[in-house]
């Protein structure tokens, strides 16, 4: 049975998105699975992308969305009406993001998701918010999983390199600056800022880059899957200040927690009171604070820390990319 991905960002784009669809192409149990990524979608693609999937002639069709690629296209849209209502495939869409949309956003997606027969989202807020606007849609939860890949011997908290590091994509609206501010008076611990900067956010990269410099912040750009999870292994607290809190969708929260860092973020109204548990300190803190935890904490209360976030994870979290597959192979 082959299922057909359809995605507007693929690695190398840097998009979280993207990022999601690479694991599940490359999980073990999607040999039947093929791509579908284009970067142009302009409308005058239509009739040439219809042809095209219907050449693959697939069964069930997946369509991820939102996407960087995409930019304000309606294009994914058109498919999945043209493909569920006339010729009659199983069309499902994901919705990554939809309660933080802008109400332009919002409002042209409200208005196609009435052609939509099957909607995923990846937790239990978004399926709630949908829910707002939509009542009968058939909604599924399905959870995400790190991209980023669990070493094979976690650290102990006292042989970590970096004490306080910053880690996803370098843009607006994901707290940098406010990490930036934050451990600018920690003159004598080690910080680092690490990522990738997302095409059109050059501009935006280069002045953070330079602030963070100037606060005795290392940056570090654009690692593979491995050395990022080398790093986060070698820090001790992974400082996220998402404007609109942590959630069980943040990748980089997952990647720095299946690696044994400490989290320190924001909460918000997308953070589960399981998650609201394993978190180490919540911003914003005051001054000397971030001083104090970090002399408060030794081996011994990190390895209990981590047994718990380690707990949280397998309880709430699928633990592999080929259980995310199975579940969509299951619908």
């Amino acid at each position: 049975m082959t299922t057909l991905l359809i995605t507007g960002s693929y690695p190398p784009d840097v998009c979280g998105v993207g990022d999601y669809s690479y694991c599940l192409m490359n999980a073990n149990n999607a040999k039947d699975w093929k791509l579908f990524y284009k970067k142009d979608w302009r409308l005058k693609n239509y009739q040439r992308y219809k042809r095209e999937i219907a050449g693959i002639s697939p069964d069930k069709i997946i369509i991820q969305y939102p996407t960087q690629g995409y930019g304000w296209s309606l294009l994914p849209f058109l498919l999945m009406k043209y493909f569920s209502k006339k010729i009659g495939k199983k069309c499902i869409l994901v919705y990554h993001e939809f309660s933080n949309r802008s109400f332009k956003a919002k409002f042209v997606e409200n208005i196609a998701l009435f052609f939509c027969k099957k909607l995923i989202v990846t937790n239990e807020y978004e399926k709630d918010e949908v829910r707002k606007y939509h009542k009968k849609i058939d909604i599924s939860i399905i959870k995400i999983f790190s991209n980023i890949e669990k070493v094979s011997e976690i650290k102990k908290f006292s042989e970590r390199k970096y004490d306080f590091t910053c880690f996803g994509q370098i843009r607006p609206f994901k707290g940098i600056e406010e990490f930036i501010e934050t451990v600018r008076p920690l003159n004598n611990y080690k910080k680092a800022l690490v990522g990738m900067i997302p095409s059109m956010f050059e501009d935006y990269g280069t002045e953070i880059i330079e602030k963070a410099k100037l606060a005795g912040i290392e940056v570090i750009l654009n690692l593979d899957n491995k050395d990022t999870s080398d790093l986060l292994n070698n820090t001790k607290f992974l400082i996220l200040p998402f404007p609109d809190g942590i959630s069980e969708r943040r990748g980089s929260f997952l990647a720095g927690a299946v690696n044994g860092c400490l989290i320190v973020s924001t909460v918000g109204k997308y953070t589960t009171q399981a998650l609201n548990e394993i978190i180490t300190k919540k911003l914003p803190v005051k001054e000397g604070e971030l001083e104090k935890l970090k002399e408060m904490i030794n081996d011994e209360i990190w390895t209990d820390k981590y047994i718990k976030t380690k707990e949280y994870l397998e309880r709430e979290i699928p633990q592999s990319w080929e259980k995310i597959v199975e579940a969509y192979n299951n619908l």
